[in-house]
């Protein structure tokens, strides 16, 4: 039997990791710079930001 080997981790096992309160905390924090707003109110983006591994980095509502 062959075993799958996958080189990406599933969306659910992201989806488990994001905790929406440490992301809104984290945007509360000035240690990092503001986003850039969006003409696409609502929309979330992932970026890879500075020293930091992929997280959310700017939304707006």
């Amino acid at each position: 039997m062959r075993s799958r080997h996958y080189g990406h981790p599933t969306v659910d096992h992201l989806r488990q990791n994001l905790d929406p309160l440490q992301i809104a905390l984290a945007h509360r924090n000035q240690s990092h710079p503001q986003s850039p707003r969006s003409s696409n109110p609502g929309r979330v983006t992932f970026q890879l930001c500075r020293n930091r591994t992929l997280q959310l980095c700017g939304y707006t509502m």
